[in-house]
């Protein structure tokens, strides 16, 4: 007989049934032996953080929504508690901004203002208004009104927008101080792993998200996107998971460039105050090489920079075990290293 004429043996009955049986085990004991591996490395399955430990009086709340920036301070008095034995004071002026110095307190006229930009770092999340460093640097540099346009959670894109406003209602002022953090990256382009962090916790339900991407042209074009994030199943209890999603957060941090994105919204933050003869200055306040390569870079580009960072890792410069930020001896450092280049601002006029 030919080839062709021949019959195929008879499958056994059944062998569908334990071929799908066979390949399900062979799948899960893949699963399982790299679950075991990345558990033993320390990975673990996604665990949702929240802030329901956090208490705030008056009101339960400190932001609100706002339709261009996402979200905004609330004006008032506030005390906060992260724990029983941990609380700090938080007091917005009627600009919704942190206070500077005593609310009885008014700045001259002709005190040159310095405004200083950035994300919880700088509004002093987890510390009283007078252990902050821009209330330090308004102690130590009295001749100035240093002005806190701080925002927890805050990325460049929102400082840049915030600078674009103030520029309108306001007198230019002598000089402005842009501090910059590694992590500010993903929240410029609201990439997937920004989103992860707070859109799970977004107690406020902000609708209007501002960020950044580059277009086919390779320029940065302004988008807003509402709160959104998919989880990848099961990464809530597999830590293989969680791991494979961090590996896709972290190849679209590379496709959307955005630590280019940060670089390329500091440039435009130093045009805009060098056409109207504002002093600028980028702070880098986290000791990594994310941060040194983007100071260095800015350099190069002719944009004055410092690195005020310190050692998070070292008790002393944090508030574990009730929050990861800065204490108040971090914000001491900051102040120690920011004033001399401020100083020399204020002595040159």
């Amino acid at each position: 007989m030919s080839a062709a004429g021949k019959e195929r043996p008879e499958r056994p009955r059944g062998f569908w049934l334990i071929y799908v049986v066979y390949c399900l085990i062979l799948l899960v004991g893949t699963v399982g032996v790299f679950e075991v591996i990345l558990r033993s490395k320390g990975f673990e399955p996604w665990i949702l953080e929240t802030d329901s430990n956090v208490r705030i009086e008056p009101g339960g709340r400190l932001f609100e929504i706002d339709p261009a920036l996402g979200f905004v301070l609330i004006p008032g008095k506030f005390k906060v508690w992260l724990a029983r034995d941990y609380w700090f004071r938080m007091t917005h002026d009627s600009g919704r901004l942190r206070i500077t110095r005593p609310p009885d307190s008014r700045p001259q006229a002709r005190d040159p203002a310095i405004w200083i930009f950035g994300g919880s770092f700088v509004h002093g999340w987890s510390l009283s208004d007078e252990e902050t460093f821009p209330w330090r640097l308004q102690v130590s540099l009295p001749e100035a009104d240093f002005v806190n346009f701080g925002v927890s959670a805050y990325g460049t894109v929102q400082s840049l927008m915030q600078f674009q406003t103030a520029l309108k209602e306001r007198p230019a002022p002598h000089g402005v101080v842009l501090v910059y953090a590694s992590f500010h990256d993903m929240r410029n382009t609201f990439s997937r792993a920004w989103r992860k962090l707070v859109v799970p916790r977004d107690r406020l339900g902000v609708r209007a998200w501002p960020y950044v991407r580059f277009d086919r042209e390779g320029e940065l074009v302004r988008h807003r996107a509402g709160s959104s994030y998919r989880e990848f199943p099961f990464m809530r209890r597999l830590a293989l998971a969680n791991w494979l999603e961090e590996r896709y957060n972290s190849l679209e941090e590379t496709r959307l460039r955005s630590h280019e994105a940060s670089r390329r919204l500091l440039i435009k933050f130093a045009e805009t105050c060098e056409s109207r003869g504002i002093r600028f200055l980028v702070a880098g306040v986290t000791p990594d090489q994310v941060t040194a390569a983007l100071l260095a870079s800015l350099r190069r580009h002719g944009i004055q920079t410092l690195d005020i960072s310190v050692d998070l890792s070292l008790s002393k410069y944090s508030n574990l075990p009730y929050d990861i930020h800065p204490s108040a001896l971090a914000n001491w450092e900051f102040q120690r290293k920011l004033e001399p280049a401020l100083s020399r601002w204020l002595r040159r006029d």
